[in-house]
């Protein structure tokens, strides 16, 4: 993707201002200056000298009380410096993996950043991307709403566009487990994540406000992740014992999805394995573990592969189809690259980005669109989004 280096120097030196105030307000808080990046300095300040309640924490191997994420994120509202230190971690994170990083990938010709994708590198199928990873681009703003993706850019005379399957996986779970609730309301355009809240709070998807939404599109992911009572707990803010009520209410107006995920379980607890529907397997030997945990790992790898592996088998049958369409169509592969009217640029999970020249740039989504939707028609009917922009923060 071609970079703008001078929005990435300007953005790259903005965070860094940010993490330096960040620092300030931190050292203010703790009345003195220290090592942020010490976990032991941390502990110390953090459990020592400012008191905060240990009680969600537990000493480590070197004596020292955890400081990692999940522990701060537990403590946040006890002392407004949890926040702060949570905030310099993320935006430290974004300057070291991103901001600092990316000026020296650039190709001094081509103004090009190059990304190497795996086509083995996970275990469910999914490319994955290094050097650097393009599939984690953050989407923060740094300032105002321009953030790092805006810096990412087409050529002059060309737009990017984003063409990105709509919730393919829990399409999946829902047309895979024939659960005719799920299948209808996604056949019918609706919010999926609305209609299953009010199937589960028993009332009219009007009444269905924005915290019991967002509790039924943790737990319709979750159930693809095989996720427990306490993760969607924790994923959707409710208690426990609210969780469980959820789940509970969730698996009886949804029996064919509860169905098929102990089909898919007990299918790999006498196999040894899962597949996807193309039928390209995972071994799941942790499935018959006699430790418990290990155990659970192996369910939710089990329930998690036919889903999000179909889901990466047909983006793979999906670039194939777009890259075999766009070079008898619109590619000559005797010209520069600049002269082709087009080309695939990334693969991000269940998206396909591709830079196209303006004259084109609305035919080619069409055309590109219709494709992506069709190439597994016998299975499942898919639903792709489009956007097109100048840069990628604009899709």
């Amino acid at each position: 993707m071609k970079i703008d280096r001078e929005l990435t120097e300007k953005l790259r030196c903005q965070n860094a201002q940010k993490i330096e105030k960040l620092k300030e307000k931190i050292y203010h808080l703790a009345h003195r200056e220290f090592n942020l990046d010490s976990p032991s300095q941390l502990a110390d300040i953090l459990f020592e000298k400012l008191k905060i309640s240990t009680e969600e924490t537990k000493k480590g191997k070197a004596g020292h009380f955890s400081t990692a994420a999940g522990v701060l994120e537990k403590l946040e509202g006890k002392h407004p410096v949890i926040s702060l230190l949570l905030n310099y971690r993320e935006q430290r994170k974004f300057q070291t993996t991103y901001l600092d990083v990316i000026p020296g990938l650039i190709d001094p010709e081509t103004k090009r950043l190059r990304t190497s994708f795996d086509q083995t590198g996970t275990a469910t199928g999914r490319l994955s991307s290094n050097n650097p990873n393009l599939q984690n681009v953050p989407l923060q703003p740094i300032e105002g709403d321009i953030g790092i993706r805006h810096a990412f850019v087409a050529e002059e005379g060309f737009k990017l566009i984003s063409l990105d399957y709509s919730q393919i996986e829990i399409r999946l779970a829902a047309y895979l487990s024939g659960e005719e609730k799920l299948v209808r309301a996604f056949e019918r355009g609706k919010d999926v994540h609305r209609e299953t809240a009010a199937f589960v709070n028993n009332v009219n998807p009007e009444r269905v406000d924005e915290n019991m939404r967002n509790a039924a599109k943790a737990l319709n992911f979750g159930i693809i992740y095989g996720m427990s009572p306490f993760g969607f707990a924790a994923a959707s803010k409710l208690s426990e014992r609210e969780a469980k009520v959820f789940i509970d209410n969730y698996f009886h107006q949804f029996p064919n999805i509860a169905s098929y995920i102990n089909s898919i379980k007990e299918f790999a607890r006498e196999h040894g394995f899962v597949e996807t529907v193309f039928g390209r397997r995972r071994y799941v030997p942790e499935i018959a573990s006699p430790n418990r945990m290990l155990r659970q790992a192996g369910e939710r790898m089990a329930i998690n592969m036919p889903l999000q592996g179909t889901a990466a088998d047909i983006m793979k049958l999906a670039l194939v189809a777009v890259n075999k369409f766009l070079e008898e169509k619109y590619v000559d592969s005797k010209k520069h690259p600049l002269e082709r009217g087009v080309r695939i640029l990334l693969s991000i999970h269940d998206e396909i980005i591709l830079e196209a020249r303006n004259d084109v740039v609305e035919k080619i989504a069409g055309e590109v669109k219709e494709i992506m939707e069709n190439v597994a028609r016998d299975i499942i009917p898919l639903k792709v989004e489009v956007e097109i922009g100048k840069n990628w923060g604009e899709i």
